[in-house]
């Protein structure tokens, strides 16, 4: 099946296709700042997650399903097919080694799918909560609050 659009109508929709505060991107932010997880956006570290909680070493990415090539969403163009399959798969492979690369520094990776919708979301932004406490160094928090104690008295 040939495109519906012409050559310079295809290219012009493409290029209005956004990279960063997607609508999904903005709704996953406003339930993390909610539940109180306190980030960076598009964090300086491989990959340049979405979401970064460097003292927690927690990273966020939020994948959209034709760009990463999801296995139930993806729809391949029918024009310039070889071009699109290799495009994807790169993607693919990419997003595989930025994973593997932070988990084998110590970042916990988290990747939330275009697809998945809000109750999903909001389990895993609970589940950063809890991780992110776990990771937050509380010795630290301890120590800080034991110093403000002693001064009082």
């Amino acid at each position: 099946m040939a495109d519906t659009f012409n050559r310079a109508t295809r290219s012009s929709i493409m290029r209005r296709i956004r990279g960063k505060n997607t609508r999904l991107e903005l709704t996953v932010r406003k339930l993390l700042w909610s539940n109180g997880i306190r980030y960076r956006l598009h964090g300086k570290i491989l990959g340049k997650p979405d979401v970064v909680c460097a003292a927690a070493k927690v990273a966020v990415f939020i994948d959209s399903c034709f760009w990463h090539g999801c296995g139930w969403h993806l729809r391949m163009p029918s024009s310039n097919i070889r071009y699109w399959q290799r495009k994807i798969e790169r993607n693919r492979r990419r997003r595989q080694e930025v994973t593997h690369k932070l988990r084998a520094t110590g970042w916990y990776v988290m990747r939330l799918w275009e697809h998945e919708d809000e109750v999903v979301v909001s389990r895993k932004a609970l589940r950063l909560k809890r991780l992110i406490a776990q990771r937050v160094d509380k010795p630290t928090r301890v120590r800080l609050e034991y110093q403000a104690c002693s001064l009082r008295h």
